[in-house]
């Protein structure tokens, strides 16, 4: 759950302490400061590779293809106006009754981001390493000023040409070659989803940053890094419920997740509330999976 704060008599607010009080229990709270609303703010083009193999949908690992479909509607839900997210599947899906692939792959803005919760995955298989390329070739070819390539996997295999790779040491060479290569024209992120997901060392000329998410509470904690490092935002520390910045309050996002939260409210040592809610927006997990594995759904997110 997000929202701007903003309040025009404290516009100049400096070392206030707010609480932020709950109606049900906080999971994590992050307060960002954002710019959005500044005519520098730079355009960015995102391109997330989605892997929709069969091992996101089956056994220990059988609901990362929810974690990370959440993941996605938070990065979509987190650009500012003008910013482009697209979505590049390993394996066809289909999304508010329109079919997508790596070749034409799905795009929404921070206004469609809801849409990505309707994704279904007719038939997943493998772990293709070329839908790494088509992602790259897509950004690059746009005009945007800052571009970010990120991948989200549980792969310990990937396959080129249809034959795998090999796990562990084959398959991370693989990726870290690829990467890295693609890094020197394009900001790279990598965060792996999962027990046994490869670690590539990404080590191109522009930014770059890899993560390995293990479980529900990982991923949650990895996407607010990845948010800020992309959008260029800072996480302010908690004590408790109670936080102290030093930044306007038109400036402030407070991002809740956990089971059940509502009237989410920030208030001033006083107990009375301090500034206006201007939007609010609720990633959710999505219900659909892939036609040919059981649908098992992360309820947690």
């Amino acid at each position: 759950m997000g929202g701007n704060m903003k309040n025009e008599r404290l516009m100049h607010i400096r070392r206030r302490v707010l609480s932020l009080l709950l109606s049900a229990l906080l999971i994590m709270t992050t307060v960002i400061p954002v710019s959005a609303a500044d005519a520098k703010t730079p355009s960015r083009s995102i391109a997330i590779i989605f892997d929709n193999s069969g091992s996101m949908y089956v056994g220990a690992n059988a609901t990362a293809w929810c974690r990370a479909t959440y993941a996605i509607e938070v990065f979509a839900s987190m650009m500012n106006d003008g910013d482009i997210l697209s979505v590049y599947p390993m394996y066809k899906v289909e999304v508010e009754g329109k079919t997508y692939s790596d070749t034409n792959p799905v795009v929404l803005t921070n206004q469609n981001s809801g849409s990505i919760r309707t994704m279904y995955t007719k038939k997943a298989e493998d772990t293709p390493i070329e839908v790494i390329d088509h992602a790259f070739e897509g950004i690059n070819a746009t005009t945007a000023d800052e571009k970010w390539l990120i991948v989200l996997t549980d792969g310990a295999e990937f396959y080129e040409n249809g034959k795998g790779l090999g796990e562990g040491e084959p398959t991370k060479k693989a990726l870290t070659d690829r990467l890295t290569k693609y890094n020197n024209d394009v900001n790279v992120m990598y965060l792996g989803m999962g027990s046994v997901a490869a670690q590539p060392e990404i080590n191109g000329s522009m930014k770059h940053y890899t993560a390995a998410a293990k479980n529900t509470a990982n991923v949650l904690g990895e996407l607010t890094t990845m948010c800020n490092l992309i959008f260029g935002r800072d996480s302010l520390e908690t004590n408790g419920k109670t936080i102290s910045f030093d930044i306007p309050m038109s400036k402030l996002i407070v991002f809740v997740q956990g089971n059940n939260i509502s009237a989410v409210q920030v208030k001033a040592d006083d107990g009375k509330p301090v500034g206006e809610t201007i939007s609010t927006l609720q990633p959710r997990y999505g219900e659909k999976g892939a036609g040919n594995y059981p649908v098992n759904v992360d309820t947690s997110l």
